[in-house]
């Protein structure tokens, strides 16, 4: 199957987030960033993302101490993505990474997606724009392969209380 053959459409439903991993922003408690001597966000965050002129879905992001990034779709449920996240005051950076399996119905083959982003945060909500770049799956290696899909988009979210 060609590159071109790829329709934009089949290519979002099946990405789902992987064109939204966003910044995900999760402001922990001061006490508990201090505790480990991480600058930044640390915790959950319900987040709202929107690829540019296309859908809105919501998802849930966790930064982890030591710089672990998790995000996963929530509506509409898909892919899940992780990657790392570095952080300053008040602003934050991210590279997340996720499959799409191949799904022969739709013709559509496996494919690899790079969310990468940057957005600032206060201790109760973020926002920031996204890249998502949708490799090939049998083309990809260490970050280079045929590029089949690219799109931006901004994200927003709260955190989550226990």
């Amino acid at each position: 199957m060609s590159t071109e053959q790829l329709r934009r459409r089949q290519l979002l439903g099946r990405a789902g987030l992987v064109t939204g991993g966003v910044v995900a922003v999760a402001a922990g408690t001061p006490s508990f960033a201090a505790a480990y001597n991480e600058p930044g966000p640390l915790g959950g965050w319900l987040s709202t993302r929107t690829d540019s002129g296309g859908p809105t879905a919501q998802g849930v992001f966790t930064f982890s101490a030591g710089g672990v990034i998790h995000y996963q779709d929530l509506a509409p449920s898909n892919v899940i993505l992780q990657g790392s996240w570095s952080a300053g005051k008040r602003s934050l950076q991210y590279n997340m990474w996720g499959t799409i399996p191949a799904d022969p119905s739709t013709n559509t083959p496996s494919l690899v997606g790079q969310v990468s982003g940057a957005g600032t945060y206060t201790a109760t909500q973020f926002t920031g724009p996204y890249h998502t770049t949708l490799y090939l799956g049998d083309t990809y290696d260490d970050g280079a392969g045929d590029i089949v899909f690219e799109i931006d988009g901004t994200v927003t979210g709260r955190r989550l209380r226990p």
